[in-house]
């Protein structure tokens, strides 16, 4: 059932009912294979933590840095298959080995220049090899835009990270397509289709409210009880 909503709906949004920890929400991301994506906390950690990977980059560690933050952006499966623990792998594949070799003249191409550009690239391309997917978009989509801002400024990607999750705070974000979150990260936002999930778990009738009034159109509600009783 979640499945067909899934792939009927252009807006969706999803509603977990854990709001301390975001791994059952990624789970269901990669289980769906990246159809829906993450709604992630404005100061989640996985925003620094990756400015911090790509801060330490040198020219000695820089695949392995590559292969750190591929498996903190990417389906690590995937990520396996192009990546060992020194680095880019050999392809035999044509196509597959121009791949690489792409990746590699931008490797050699960073460690003359140093200029996160590059990195920026670097991204972009691994992100485009086969079956790659992002299920924390937003992330990436962070990344990059400060490794922008670093460049620019002349600072660190962790201090440029710290300036543009500010403007997010400051100026806000749109949330469209579809996508999993909690109460905690969409209150305030709308919807067309809203699917909560195990809404039986949902123990405070404050998140239970904000979680139904999010629909436009279409509320589905995942329960194992008829009744929900929130006070609980």
């Amino acid at each position: 059932m979640i499945w067909n909503v899934i792939r009927s709906s252009n807006e969706l949004l999803i509603l977990h009912d854990n709001t301390t920890s975001i791994e059952p929400r990624k789970r269901i991301v990669q289980s769906f294979k990246n159809q829906i994506h993450l709604i992630e906390s404005i100061d989640d950690r996985a925003f620094y933590k990756g400015a911090r990977i790509l801060d330490e980059i040198n020219n000695e560690n820089i695949e392995r840095k590559l292969l750190e933050i591929s498996n903190l952006l990417f389906n690590k499966t995937e990520v396996q298959k192009w990546f060992n623990p020194k680095g880019l792998k050999r392809k035999k594949k044509t196509d597959d080995a121009k791949r690489v070799e792409k990746l590699k003249v931008l490797v050699n191409e960073y460690n003359l220049s140093g200029k996160n550009s590059i990195l920026y690239n670097l991204l972009t391309e691994i992100s485009n090899l086969p079956a790659f997917r992002c299920y924390r978009p937003e992330v990436l989509k962070s990344i990059q835009g400060a490794l922008i801002i670093s460049d620019m400024e002349k600072i660190t990607l962790y201090e440029a990270m710290i300036i543009q999750r500010n403007k997010i705070r400051r100026y806000g974000r749109k949330i469209s397509g579809k996508c999993i979150g909690t109460t905690l990260l969409t209150k305030g936002l709308e919807f067309e289709n809203v699917l909560i999930l195990n809404a039986h778990k949902f123990n405070c009738p404050k998140h239970l409210y904000v979680a139904m009034s999010r629909a436009c159109k279409r509320l589905i509600i995942v329960s194992e009880s008829e009744i929900l009783r929130p006070y609980k």
